[in-house]
Protein backbone atom coordinates (compact mmCIF):
# COMPACT_ATOMS: atom_id res chain seq x y z
CA UNK A 1 0.00 0.00 0.00
CA UNK A 2 1.20 3.18 -1.16
CA UNK A 3 0.49 7.05 -1.40
CA UNK A 4 1.62 9.46 -3.86
CA UNK A 5 1.17 13.22 -3.06
CA UNK A 6 0.86 15.15 -6.33
CA UNK A 7 1.74 18.86 -5.47
CA UNK A 8 2.31 20.94 -9.05
CA UNK A 9 3.81 24.05 -9.16
CA UNK A 10 2.32 25.12 -12.39
CA UNK A 11 -0.63 23.84 -15.29
CA UNK A 12 -3.02 25.09 -12.64
CA UNK A 13 -3.88 28.49 -12.84
CA UNK A 14 -1.82 31.37 -11.43
CA UNK A 15 -3.80 31.08 -8.01
CA UNK A 16 -3.23 27.53 -6.75
CA UNK A 17 -1.75 24.51 -6.58
CA UNK A 18 -3.19 20.77 -7.82
CA UNK A 19 -3.27 17.75 -5.28
CA UNK A 20 -3.30 14.58 -6.51
CA UNK A 21 -3.82 11.63 -3.56
CA UNK A 22 -2.61 8.54 -5.86
CA UNK A 23 -3.27 5.56 -3.60
CA UNK A 24 -1.52 2.38 -4.65
CA UNK A 25 -4.13 -1.20 -3.69
CA UNK A 26 -1.82 -4.02 -4.24
CA UNK A 27 -3.68 -7.11 -5.64
CA UNK A 28 -2.06 -10.18 -4.67
CA UNK A 29 -1.49 -13.08 -7.03
CA UNK A 30 -0.95 -16.13 -6.04
CA UNK A 31 0.21 -14.77 -2.85
CA UNK A 32 2.92 -12.79 -4.71
CA UNK A 33 3.59 -8.98 -3.45
CA UNK A 34 3.53 -6.32 -6.64
CA UNK A 35 5.94 -4.66 -4.16
CA UNK A 36 7.52 -7.02 -4.01
CA UNK A 37 11.68 -6.07 -4.67
CA UNK A 38 10.41 -3.05 -6.20
CA UNK A 39 13.16 -0.71 -5.75
CA UNK A 40 11.60 2.17 -7.74
CA UNK A 41 8.26 3.46 -9.19
CA UNK A 42 7.98 5.57 -12.14
CA UNK A 43 4.65 7.56 -13.08
CA UNK A 44 3.62 8.91 -16.28
CA UNK A 45 0.67 10.31 -18.75
CA UNK A 46 -0.91 8.00 -20.34
CA UNK A 47 -0.25 10.61 -23.30
CA UNK A 48 3.00 10.40 -22.80
CA UNK A 49 3.82 14.29 -22.40
CA UNK A 50 4.72 13.80 -18.59
CA UNK A 51 7.12 11.01 -16.93
CA UNK A 52 9.07 11.14 -13.03
CA UNK A 53 10.70 8.58 -11.21
CA UNK A 54 9.23 8.67 -7.91
CA UNK A 55 12.03 7.37 -5.25
CA UNK A 56 12.86 6.50 -2.30
CA UNK A 57 10.25 3.76 -2.39
CA UNK A 58 8.78 4.16 1.13
CA UNK A 59 5.25 5.02 2.34
CA UNK A 60 5.08 8.07 0.62
CA UNK A 61 6.39 9.65 -2.49
CA UNK A 62 5.87 12.94 -4.32
CA UNK A 63 6.09 14.18 -8.01
CA UNK A 64 5.21 16.71 -10.73
CA UNK A 65 4.14 18.97 -11.85
CA UNK A 66 1.29 17.98 -13.77
CA UNK A 67 -0.53 19.88 -16.57
CA UNK A 68 -4.04 20.66 -16.38
CA UNK A 69 -5.39 18.00 -18.47
CA UNK A 70 -9.07 16.26 -18.66
CA UNK A 71 -9.81 12.60 -18.94
CA UNK A 72 -5.98 11.93 -18.41
CA UNK A 73 -4.74 8.55 -16.93
CA UNK A 74 -1.45 8.15 -14.65
CA UNK A 75 0.09 5.09 -15.01
CA UNK A 76 2.36 3.58 -12.56
CA UNK A 77 5.19 0.95 -12.71
CA UNK A 78 7.44 -0.21 -10.75
CA UNK A 79 11.07 -1.66 -11.23
CA UNK A 80 13.65 -3.96 -10.10
CA UNK A 81 17.29 -2.37 -11.70
CA UNK A 82 15.57 -1.83 -14.75
CA UNK A 83 13.48 -4.15 -15.02
CA UNK A 84 9.53 -4.17 -14.96
CA UNK A 85 7.89 -5.70 -12.22
CA UNK A 86 4.36 -4.34 -11.60
CA UNK A 87 2.03 -1.64 -12.66
CA UNK A 88 -1.43 -0.03 -12.54
CA UNK A 89 -3.46 2.48 -14.05
CA UNK A 90 -5.76 5.45 -12.78
CA UNK A 91 -8.79 6.12 -14.25
CA UNK A 92 -9.79 9.23 -16.11
CA UNK A 93 -8.99 12.31 -14.13
CA UNK A 94 -9.47 15.48 -14.34
CA UNK A 95 -6.55 17.56 -13.18
CA UNK A 96 -7.65 21.18 -12.40
CA UNK A 97 -7.97 22.61 -9.11
CA UNK A 98 -8.45 21.72 -5.84
CA UNK A 99 -7.54 18.08 -4.16
CA UNK A 100 -8.23 14.69 -6.57
CA UNK A 101 -8.02 11.38 -4.82
CA UNK A 102 -7.65 8.03 -6.70
CA UNK A 103 -7.17 4.60 -6.17
CA UNK A 104 -5.01 2.42 -8.90
CA UNK A 105 -5.36 -1.50 -8.40
CA UNK A 106 -1.32 -2.49 -8.15
CA UNK A 107 -0.11 -5.87 -9.87
CA UNK A 108 2.55 -8.14 -10.75
CA UNK A 109 3.54 -7.38 -14.60
CA UNK A 110 1.91 -10.65 -15.54
CA UNK A 111 -1.63 -9.55 -14.58
CA UNK A 112 -3.86 -7.49 -15.16
CA UNK A 113 -7.55 -6.38 -13.54
CA UNK A 114 -10.54 -6.18 -15.24
CA UNK A 115 -12.66 -2.97 -13.77
CA UNK A 116 -16.59 -3.11 -12.89
CA UNK A 117 -17.80 -1.63 -15.90
CA UNK A 118 -21.39 -0.72 -17.52
CA UNK A 119 -24.12 -2.17 -18.02
CA UNK A 120 -23.88 -1.42 -22.01
CA UNK A 121 -20.89 -0.65 -23.70
CA UNK A 122 -21.16 0.25 -27.71
CA UNK A 123 -18.92 -1.96 -29.92
CA UNK A 124 -18.23 1.05 -32.11
CA UNK A 125 -17.47 3.10 -28.89
CA UNK A 126 -15.77 0.46 -26.98
CA UNK A 127 -15.14 1.28 -23.13
CA UNK A 128 -13.79 4.72 -23.58
CA UNK A 129 -16.64 6.60 -22.72
CA UNK A 130 -17.40 5.02 -19.52
CA UNK A 131 -14.32 6.97 -18.22
CA UNK A 132 -12.41 3.37 -16.43
CA UNK A 133 -8.60 2.45 -15.97
CA UNK A 134 -6.65 1.15 -18.83
CA UNK A 135 -5.67 -2.83 -17.68
CA UNK A 136 -2.49 -3.55 -19.90
CA UNK A 137 -0.68 -1.81 -22.42
CA UNK A 138 1.69 -3.58 -25.07
CA UNK A 139 4.15 -1.58 -27.24
CA UNK A 140 1.99 -0.03 -29.73
CA UNK A 141 -1.28 -0.38 -28.33
CA UNK A 142 -3.90 -0.13 -24.77
CA UNK A 143 -6.04 -2.43 -23.57
CA UNK A 144 -9.16 -1.70 -21.13
CA UNK A 145 -10.95 -5.12 -19.93
CA UNK A 146 -14.07 -4.12 -17.83
CA UNK A 147 -16.62 -6.61 -16.18
CA UNK A 148 -20.80 -6.39 -15.42
CA UNK A 149 -22.95 -9.22 -14.53
CA UNK A 150 -23.31 -10.23 -17.64
CA UNK A 151 -20.71 -9.57 -19.87
CA UNK A 152 -16.54 -9.18 -20.12
CA UNK A 153 -15.64 -6.82 -22.31
CA UNK A 154 -12.16 -6.51 -23.71
CA UNK A 155 -11.53 -3.29 -25.59
CA UNK A 156 -7.54 -2.80 -27.43
CA UNK A 157 -6.68 0.12 -29.69
CA UNK A 158 -3.49 -0.86 -31.94
CA UNK A 159 -1.27 1.68 -34.01
CA UNK A 160 0.22 0.93 -36.90
CA UNK A 161 0.88 2.79 -40.19
CA UNK A 162 -0.91 0.32 -42.81
CA UNK A 163 -4.09 -2.45 -41.93
CA UNK A 164 -3.56 -5.46 -44.00
CA UNK A 165 -6.66 -7.06 -44.28
CA UNK A 166 -6.82 -10.75 -43.54
CA UNK A 167 -9.07 -11.21 -46.75
CA UNK A 168 -7.16 -13.73 -48.54
CA UNK A 169 -6.70 -16.66 -45.77
CA UNK A 170 -8.18 -15.38 -41.97
CA UNK A 171 -4.78 -16.17 -40.58
CA UNK A 172 -3.13 -13.67 -42.93
CA UNK A 173 -2.93 -10.37 -42.71
CA UNK A 174 -3.09 -7.97 -39.64
CA UNK A 175 -4.54 -10.26 -36.56
CA UNK A 176 -5.55 -9.52 -32.85
CA UNK A 177 -5.80 -13.23 -30.98
CA UNK A 178 -7.94 -12.86 -27.88
CA UNK A 179 -7.62 -16.13 -25.51
CA UNK A 180 -9.61 -16.69 -22.18
CA UNK A 181 -9.43 -19.02 -19.49
CA UNK A 182 -12.92 -18.69 -17.25
CA UNK A 183 -11.53 -21.25 -14.59
CA UNK A 184 -7.86 -20.45 -14.89
CA UNK A 185 -7.21 -24.20 -15.72
CA UNK A 186 -5.51 -24.22 -19.51
CA UNK A 187 -1.91 -25.07 -17.70
CA UNK A 188 -0.66 -28.13 -20.41
CA UNK A 189 0.35 -26.85 -24.04
CA UNK A 190 -2.26 -26.17 -26.77
CA UNK A 191 -5.02 -27.12 -24.17
CA UNK A 192 -8.41 -25.66 -24.50
CA UNK A 193 -11.66 -26.57 -22.60
CA UNK A 194 -15.44 -25.73 -22.54
CA UNK A 195 -14.34 -22.75 -20.19
CA UNK A 196 -11.88 -21.22 -23.00
CA UNK A 197 -12.32 -18.38 -25.46
CA UNK A 198 -10.05 -18.20 -28.25
CA UNK A 199 -11.37 -15.55 -30.78
CA UNK A 200 -8.88 -13.88 -34.06
CA UNK A 201 -9.97 -10.19 -34.84
CA UNK A 202 -8.90 -9.17 -38.47
CA UNK A 203 -9.97 -6.38 -40.63
CA UNK A 204 -12.06 -8.82 -43.06
CA UNK A 205 -12.58 -12.06 -40.65
CA UNK A 206 -13.60 -12.35 -37.46
CA UNK A 207 -12.61 -16.31 -36.35
CA UNK A 208 -14.48 -18.44 -33.33
CA UNK A 209 -11.64 -19.91 -32.93
CA UNK A 210 -12.48 -21.88 -30.14
CA UNK A 211 -16.07 -20.51 -28.43
CA UNK A 212 -18.01 -23.82 -27.19
CA UNK A 213 -20.23 -22.14 -25.44
CA UNK A 214 -23.77 -22.59 -27.58
CA UNK A 215 -24.76 -18.23 -28.30
CA UNK A 216 -28.51 -19.74 -29.37
CA UNK A 217 -29.03 -20.70 -25.71
CA UNK A 218 -28.04 -17.77 -24.12
CA UNK A 219 -29.62 -14.55 -24.11
CA UNK A 220 -26.21 -12.36 -24.24
CA UNK A 221 -24.79 -13.23 -27.62
CA UNK A 222 -21.31 -12.99 -28.03
CA UNK A 223 -20.42 -9.60 -29.61
CA UNK A 224 -17.16 -8.40 -31.50
CA UNK A 225 -15.93 -5.53 -33.70
CA UNK A 226 -13.22 -4.75 -35.24
CA UNK A 227 -13.02 -0.70 -36.44
CA UNK A 228 -10.12 0.90 -38.51
CA UNK A 229 -9.23 4.26 -36.95
CA UNK A 230 -7.16 6.75 -38.79
CA UNK A 231 -3.84 5.50 -36.98
CA UNK A 232 -4.62 2.00 -36.34
CA UNK A 233 -7.63 0.30 -35.37
CA UNK A 234 -9.81 -1.06 -32.07
CA UNK A 235 -11.02 -4.20 -31.82
CA UNK A 236 -14.04 -4.91 -29.36
CA UNK A 237 -15.19 -8.31 -27.80
CA UNK A 238 -17.95 -8.44 -25.23
CA UNK A 239 -18.08 -12.24 -24.03
CA UNK A 240 -20.57 -13.46 -22.16
CA UNK A 241 -19.27 -14.60 -18.53
CA UNK A 242 -21.06 -17.43 -18.61
CA UNK A 243 -19.41 -18.43 -21.28
CA UNK A 244 -16.57 -18.34 -19.19
CA UNK A 245 -17.99 -20.48 -16.15
CA UNK A 246 -20.94 -21.69 -15.07
CA UNK A 247 -20.99 -19.24 -12.03
CA UNK A 248 -23.18 -16.66 -13.28
CA UNK A 249 -22.44 -14.23 -10.30
CA UNK A 250 -18.52 -13.52 -10.75
CA UNK A 251 -18.20 -11.28 -7.51
CA UNK A 252 -15.18 -8.94 -6.49
CA UNK A 253 -12.54 -11.13 -6.05
CA UNK A 254 -13.07 -13.85 -9.24
CA UNK A 255 -9.97 -14.39 -11.48
CA UNK A 256 -8.91 -15.85 -14.77
CA UNK A 257 -6.80 -15.85 -17.39
CA UNK A 258 -6.07 -13.69 -20.66
CA UNK A 259 -3.45 -13.57 -23.45
CA UNK A 260 -3.50 -10.89 -26.04
CA UNK A 261 -1.13 -11.70 -28.91
CA UNK A 262 -1.26 -9.41 -31.81
CA UNK A 263 0.45 -10.00 -35.09
CA UNK A 264 1.33 -7.20 -37.69
CA UNK A 265 2.08 -7.57 -41.42
CA UNK A 266 3.52 -4.86 -43.21
CA UNK A 267 2.53 -5.62 -47.11
CA UNK A 268 -0.43 -8.27 -48.12
CA UNK A 269 1.23 -11.72 -48.60
CA UNK A 270 4.71 -10.72 -46.68
CA UNK A 271 5.61 -12.96 -43.69
CA UNK A 272 4.49 -11.51 -40.08
CA UNK A 273 6.90 -8.62 -39.31
CA UNK A 274 6.32 -8.54 -35.72
CA UNK A 275 4.54 -10.43 -32.95
CA UNK A 276 3.50 -8.70 -29.73
CA UNK A 277 2.18 -10.51 -26.59
CA UNK A 278 0.27 -9.59 -23.24
CA UNK A 279 1.83 -10.50 -20.91
CA UNK A 280 5.66 -10.69 -22.53
CA UNK A 281 6.56 -13.94 -23.92
CA UNK A 282 3.13 -14.77 -24.33
CA UNK A 283 2.61 -17.31 -27.63
CA UNK A 284 -0.63 -18.86 -28.13
CA UNK A 285 0.86 -20.95 -31.22
CA UNK A 286 3.22 -22.46 -28.81
CA UNK A 287 5.73 -22.34 -31.78
CA UNK A 288 4.14 -23.67 -34.37
CA UNK A 289 4.42 -22.62 -38.02
CA UNK A 290 1.66 -24.26 -39.61
CA UNK A 291 0.00 -21.86 -41.86
CA UNK A 292 -3.31 -22.46 -39.93
CA UNK A 293 -1.59 -22.48 -36.55
CA UNK A 294 -3.58 -23.92 -33.52
CA UNK A 295 -4.35 -20.96 -30.64
CA UNK A 296 -4.72 -21.82 -26.93
CA UNK A 297 -4.61 -19.92 -23.78
CA UNK A 298 -1.71 -21.77 -22.13
CA UNK A 299 0.85 -19.47 -20.75
CA UNK A 300 -1.40 -16.14 -20.73
CA UNK A 301 -1.58 -13.91 -17.63
CA UNK A 302 -3.76 -13.52 -14.71
CA UNK A 303 -6.53 -11.28 -14.85
CA UNK A 304 -8.56 -10.35 -11.69
CA UNK A 305 -12.26 -8.81 -11.79
CA UNK A 306 -12.57 -6.00 -8.87
CA UNK A 307 -14.98 -3.07 -7.93
CA UNK A 308 -14.76 0.82 -7.90
CA UNK A 309 -13.38 1.72 -4.85
CA UNK A 310 -13.20 4.48 -2.48
CA UNK A 311 -10.96 5.06 -0.19
CA UNK A 312 -12.00 7.17 3.52
CA UNK A 313 -9.08 9.24 5.05
CA UNK A 314 -8.62 8.17 8.59
CA UNK A 315 -8.59 11.46 10.58
CA UNK A 316 -8.29 11.92 14.61
CA UNK A 317 -11.25 10.77 16.76
CA UNK A 318 -13.55 13.62 16.82
CA UNK A 319 -11.45 16.17 14.62
CA UNK A 320 -13.84 16.18 11.71
CA UNK A 321 -17.13 18.19 12.84
CA UNK A 322 -19.58 18.50 10.10
CA UNK A 323 -20.95 21.78 11.27
CA UNK A 324 -17.54 23.11 9.94
CA UNK A 325 -18.13 23.10 6.74
CA UNK A 326 -16.64 20.93 3.90
CA UNK A 327 -12.68 21.64 4.46
CA UNK A 328 -12.01 18.70 6.29
CA UNK A 329 -13.52 16.79 3.40
CA UNK A 330 -12.21 18.60 0.60
CA UNK A 331 -8.30 18.08 2.31
CA UNK A 332 -8.87 14.08 1.59
CA UNK A 333 -9.91 14.68 -1.78
CA UNK A 334 -12.87 14.41 -4.64
CA UNK A 335 -14.17 11.38 -6.19
CA UNK A 336 -16.00 11.93 -9.11
CA UNK A 337 -19.85 9.98 -8.36
CA UNK A 338 -19.60 8.44 -11.89
CA UNK A 339 -16.25 7.72 -13.34
CA UNK A 340 -17.82 9.65 -16.38
CA UNK A 341 -20.69 12.23 -16.70
CA UNK A 342 -22.90 11.88 -19.44
CA UNK A 343 -23.32 15.08 -21.07
CA UNK A 344 -25.50 17.38 -19.32
CA UNK A 345 -25.43 15.26 -15.85
CA UNK A 346 -24.71 17.14 -12.93
CA UNK A 347 -21.48 17.67 -11.29
CA UNK A 348 -21.15 15.35 -8.19
CA UNK A 349 -18.05 14.62 -5.82
CA UNK A 350 -17.74 12.56 -3.15
CA UNK A 351 -15.50 12.70 0.15
CA UNK A 352 -15.24 9.86 2.76
CA UNK A 353 -13.40 9.77 5.95
CA UNK A 354 -13.39 7.85 9.68
CA UNK A 355 -11.88 8.15 12.62
CA UNK A 356 -12.47 5.45 15.94
CA UNK A 357 -16.60 6.45 16.05
CA UNK A 358 -18.22 6.61 12.87
CA UNK A 359 -17.87 6.97 9.24
CA UNK A 360 -18.33 10.08 7.50
CA UNK A 361 -19.61 10.76 3.84
CA UNK A 362 -20.16 14.02 2.05
CA UNK A 363 -21.01 15.24 -1.71
CA UNK A 364 -21.30 18.01 -3.68
CA UNK A 365 -23.77 18.32 -6.39
CA UNK A 366 -24.63 21.13 -9.23
CA UNK A 367 -28.10 20.21 -9.26
CA UNK A 368 -29.61 23.48 -9.97
CA UNK A 369 -33.30 22.23 -9.17
CA UNK A 370 -34.23 21.06 -6.25
CA UNK A 371 -37.48 18.77 -5.95
CA UNK A 372 -38.53 17.04 -2.76
CA UNK A 373 -41.88 15.28 -0.93
CA UNK A 374 -42.71 16.02 2.59
CA UNK A 375 -40.70 14.80 4.99
CA UNK A 376 -41.51 10.82 5.87
CA UNK A 377 -40.11 7.14 5.87
CA UNK A 378 -41.25 5.79 2.37
CA UNK A 379 -37.94 4.90 0.48
CA UNK A 380 -40.18 3.82 -2.37
CA UNK A 381 -41.37 7.69 -2.34
CA UNK A 382 -38.66 9.39 -1.14
CA UNK A 383 -36.17 8.45 -4.42
CA UNK A 384 -38.97 9.28 -6.88
CA UNK A 385 -37.14 12.84 -6.24
CA UNK A 386 -34.30 14.47 -5.00
CA UNK A 387 -32.72 11.96 -2.39
CA UNK A 388 -29.09 10.53 -1.41
CA UNK A 389 -28.50 7.10 -0.61
CA UNK A 390 -26.14 5.11 0.90
CA UNK A 391 -25.42 1.17 1.18
CA UNK A 392 -23.23 -0.53 3.40
CA UNK A 393 -21.96 -3.83 3.64
CA UNK A 394 -20.39 -5.31 7.14
CA UNK A 395 -18.32 -8.66 6.11
CA UNK A 396 -19.39 -8.39 2.66
CA UNK A 397 -17.40 -11.83 1.75
CA UNK A 398 -18.83 -14.06 4.70
CA UNK A 399 -22.01 -13.60 6.45
CA UNK A 400 -23.20 -10.18 4.87
CA UNK A 401 -24.89 -7.42 6.71
CA UNK A 402 -26.63 -4.97 4.42
CA UNK A 403 -27.37 -1.99 5.71
CA UNK A 404 -29.47 1.06 3.62
CA UNK A 405 -30.00 4.80 4.15
CA UNK A 406 -32.10 7.16 2.00
CA UNK A 407 -32.13 11.10 3.09
CA UNK A 408 -33.78 13.44 1.36
CA UNK A 409 -33.23 17.14 1.28
CA UNK A 410 -36.61 18.00 2.56
CA UNK A 411 -35.87 15.96 5.75
CA UNK A 412 -36.99 12.65 4.88
CA UNK A 413 -34.98 9.65 5.84
CA UNK A 414 -35.49 5.76 5.21
CA UNK A 415 -33.54 3.49 7.08
CA UNK A 416 -33.61 -0.49 6.05
CA UNK A 417 -32.12 -3.89 5.59
CA UNK A 418 -32.50 -6.02 2.81
CA UNK A 419 -32.82 -9.14 3.66
CA UNK A 420 -32.96 -8.78 7.05
CA UNK A 421 -36.17 -6.51 7.35
CA UNK A 422 -36.16 -3.17 9.21
CA UNK A 423 -33.40 -1.03 10.60
CA UNK A 424 -34.07 1.13 13.18
CA UNK A 425 -30.46 3.55 14.11
CA UNK A 426 -30.67 6.16 16.92
CA UNK A 427 -27.72 8.37 15.93
CA UNK A 428 -27.48 9.21 12.48
CA UNK A 429 -27.14 12.95 11.64
CA UNK A 430 -27.14 14.57 8.28
CA UNK A 431 -27.79 17.65 6.96
CA UNK A 432 -28.35 19.41 3.56
CA UNK A 433 -27.11 22.62 2.85
CA UNK A 434 -28.84 24.11 -0.36
CA UNK A 435 -27.33 27.03 -2.68
CA UNK A 436 -31.52 28.50 -2.42
CA UNK A 437 -34.89 27.85 -1.27
CA UNK A 438 -35.84 24.33 0.36
CA UNK A 439 -38.29 22.10 -1.21
CA UNK A 440 -41.20 20.28 0.46
CA UNK A 441 -43.59 18.72 -1.61
CA UNK A 442 -42.62 20.52 -4.69
CA UNK A 443 -39.52 22.33 -6.99
CA UNK A 444 -37.32 24.89 -6.34
CA UNK A 445 -34.81 26.69 -8.72
CA UNK A 446 -30.96 26.55 -7.07
CA UNK A 447 -27.45 26.62 -6.92
CA UNK A 448 -26.22 23.40 -5.92
CA UNK A 449 -25.98 21.81 -2.61
CA UNK A 450 -23.86 19.76 0.03
CA UNK A 451 -24.45 16.80 1.34
CA UNK A 452 -23.22 15.69 5.09
CA UNK A 453 -23.71 12.35 6.63
CA UNK A 454 -21.98 10.86 10.14
CA UNK A 455 -23.00 7.48 10.83
CA UNK A 456 -21.92 5.83 13.95
CA UNK A 457 -19.42 2.24 13.66
CA UNK A 458 -22.15 1.27 16.44
CA UNK A 459 -24.92 1.67 14.02
CA UNK A 460 -23.60 -1.04 11.19
CA UNK A 461 -22.84 -3.95 14.58
CA UNK A 462 -19.94 -3.12 15.56
CA UNK A 463 -20.72 -2.52 19.02
CA UNK A 464 -17.61 -3.69 20.75
CA UNK A 465 -14.73 -2.22 18.72
CA UNK A 466 -14.50 -0.65 16.05
CA UNK A 467 -13.40 -1.92 12.22
CA UNK A 468 -9.55 -1.86 11.94
CA UNK A 469 -7.36 0.44 9.70
CA UNK A 470 -7.90 -1.38 6.06
CA UNK A 471 -11.10 -2.96 6.97
CA UNK A 472 -13.19 -3.34 3.63
CA UNK A 473 -16.89 -2.72 3.25
CA UNK A 474 -19.09 -3.48 0.56
CA UNK A 475 -20.76 0.01 -0.31
CA UNK A 476 -22.78 2.50 -2.85
CA UNK A 477 -23.35 5.84 -2.86
CA UNK A 478 -26.85 7.09 -5.17
CA UNK A 479 -28.04 10.33 -6.55
CA UNK A 480 -31.72 10.48 -7.25
CA UNK A 481 -32.47 13.69 -9.21
CA UNK A 482 -35.99 14.62 -10.10
CA UNK A 483 -35.57 18.06 -12.24
CA UNK A 484 -39.36 18.42 -12.31
CA UNK A 485 -40.03 15.26 -13.81
CA UNK A 486 -36.93 14.17 -15.57
CA UNK A 487 -35.72 12.13 -13.44
CA UNK A 488 -32.14 10.49 -13.68
CA UNK A 489 -30.20 8.15 -10.93
CA UNK A 490 -26.32 7.92 -11.01
CA UNK A 491 -24.29 5.74 -8.56
CA UNK A 492 -20.69 5.14 -7.61
CA UNK A 493 -20.85 1.58 -8.75
CA UNK A 494 -20.96 1.49 -12.37
CA UNK A 495 -23.75 -1.32 -11.49
CA UNK A 496 -25.85 0.57 -9.15
CA UNK A 497 -27.93 1.75 -7.44
CA UNK A 498 -27.55 -1.87 -5.80
CA UNK A 499 -27.32 -3.93 -2.87
CA UNK A 500 -26.73 -6.29 -4.88
CA UNK A 501 -23.40 -7.74 -3.24
CA UNK A 502 -22.08 -9.11 -6.65
CA UNK A 503 -22.39 -4.97 -7.86
CA UNK A 504 -21.42 -3.45 -5.15
CA UNK A 505 -18.58 -1.27 -4.87
CA UNK A 506 -16.30 -1.46 -2.30
CA UNK A 507 -15.23 1.42 0.72
CA UNK A 508 -11.33 1.10 2.01
CA UNK A 509 -10.54 2.33 5.56
CA UNK A 510 -6.89 4.13 4.40
CA UNK A 511 -4.48 6.38 6.31
CA UNK A 512 -2.62 8.98 4.90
Amino acid sequence: MLLLLVAPLNGCGEDGYQTLFLNLCPVEIGGQDPFTDVDRLEASLDDGTRRWEIGPLNSAGDFGPLKRCEGCRIEVVGFDSGARLSWGFSPALDLGSGVVQTTLHFTPDTAAVAHAGPPMADPDEGLAPAGGPASFTLQNARGSVAYNRNYLYVDLQVEDDVVIKNDTAWYRGDLVVLALDGMADSDVPASRDDNDVVLAFGAANFVRHWYLFPSQDSPYPLLYHFKELPEGYRVFAAIPLNALTSDQTPGPSWSMKLGVFIIDVDAAGQDPVQFLAWPPGYDPRQGSQDPDPTYCPYGSGDLVLKPRLLDARRVETGSAELSGGMDDFRSAGAIPLARRRSPGEDDVRIYALWDSDALMLALESSDGVFCARAPGDDRAGLVEFDAVEVTLVRSPNESPEIYRAVFSPAGGTAYDRPGAGAWDPGEIYFQFDLDGPRPSDDCREGGGYTFWVRIPWRELGYLVQPPDLGEVLGFDLAVYDNDRGARSQTAFSPMGPTEDLQALAELRLFEY
